[in-house]
């Protein structure tokens, strides 16, 4: 080990660099490997980072097979390796490093600068369907609706009690918005299809785990915004305000069957007030 580096932490960081590095390491890996019989210290090293990256892009390709079939498992892995150099991994949690790997796409997207209206629809698209699947599988990972008590109560709550009642969401339930269909394309690539990319229009998901399978669920635009609140915990009266009544208790009816609202929380509200809830992005 060089002088000025003799703490493991430093030798772990520098493991690290050559880990990522694309470049074989020079003579100084002998400082970090040590050989054997049959291999030297960088030959053991290969080996060793091709293990790593090999189990790396083993489970990265399970987890967005529906954004391979769209990119080709070249650009996908490119993609990868980009992620890696630039944010190596701090935490031994799969999840968050992909979660990382969909920032680092946004982030990285060659058309950044430009305003949102001439941006280039194929990187969106792109950005959607990698956000969609990590989504999915953090919904899949997540808690079920199995154990949940569905709140009856609210479907037929009289509306005057609309004012103190907040709705609690179920543990596992997302809600998501894109550009594409990707939700579409995924389930297209899981059977086996996912040969003609997503279609350009706004879609509007619900995601919940039951009985180990993710649904997801089309939304209008306006039953998102109003689940959005709910997950918010804005009261009902609010968040139902300007949705004509016999179309908020359908849509009330329809979340409590499919497992999105658990156990409503009556009770007075001490200090009601009109809370802003964020547009979808």
């Amino acid at each position: 080990m060089p002088a000025g580096e003799p703490d493991l932490l430093a030798a772990q960081r520098r493991l690290q660099r050559a880990l990522l590095d694309a470049r074989d390491p020079g003579p100084e890996i002998g400082w970090l490997v040590t050989g054997s019989s049959a291999l030297s210290p960088a030959q053991r090293f290969a080996v060793f980072r091709r293990t790593h990256r090999r189990r790396l892009f083993t489970r990265m390709r399970e987890l967005h097979p529906a954004l391979i079939q769209l990119l080709g498992r070249e650009v996908f892995d490119a993609f990868v390796v980009d992620h890696v150099r630039a944010n190596p991994a701090r935490s031994y949690r799969l999840s968050r490093f992909d979660a990382e790997f969909v920032d680092h796409l946004a982030r990285t997207r060659p058309d950044a600068h430009l305003p949102r209206e001439r941006r280039d629809p194929t990187v969106e698209m792109v950005i959607d369907l990698a956000r969609f699947e990590r989504l999915h599988n953090e919904v899949l990972d997540g808690p079920g609706t199995e154990n949940d008590v569905p709140a009856r109560g609210l479907v037929d709550l009289p509306e005057e009690d609309w004012a103190t009642t907040r709705a609690t969401p179920a543990p596992g339930l997302r809600l998501f918005h894109a550009g594409f269909t990707v939700h579409e394309y995924l389930t297209a690539v899981r059977q086996g299809g996912g040969h003609v990319p997503p279609r350009a229009r706004p879609v509007f998901l619900a995601l919940t785990r039951r009985d180990l399978l993710v649904r997801v669920h089309e939304l209008t635009a306006e039953a998102h915004r109003v689940l959005t609140a709910l997950l918010h915990r804005v009261v009902l009266a609010e968040a139902l305000r300007d949705v004509d009544r016999d179309l908020a208790r359908a849509w009330l009816r329809d979340w409590v069957d499919q497992g999105f609202l658990v156990t409503p929380a009556p009770g007075p509200v001490a200090g009601a007030r009109r809370v802003a809830v964020p547009e979808p992005s």
